[in-house]
């Protein structure tokens, strides 16, 4: 997917939530950060369902927003 000057892939989100460079936690959601670039890194918002993993959503956010 592109918008906002940032394509992001299927593979990209898959490879921030099995391997994160950081992992928060709120309430029953996980937030993944990995890096995209130099500026950018990928926030992905995901849960377990019944073992699985559900996307909520993804976006692009500033490292240093987040000192990743």
């Amino acid at each position: 997917m592109k918008k906002y000057r940032f394509e992001i892939s299927e593979t990209s989100i898959r490879e921030a939530v099995m391997n994160p460079s950081r992992v928060d936690r709120k309430d029953d959601q996980m937030l993944a950060l990995k890096p995209l670039d130099r500026e950018y890194a990928l926030r992905v918002v995901y849960r377990m369902v019944n073992d699985n993993i559900v996307v909520v959503t993804f976006y692009p956010v500033r490292r240093e927003r987040f000192n990743v």
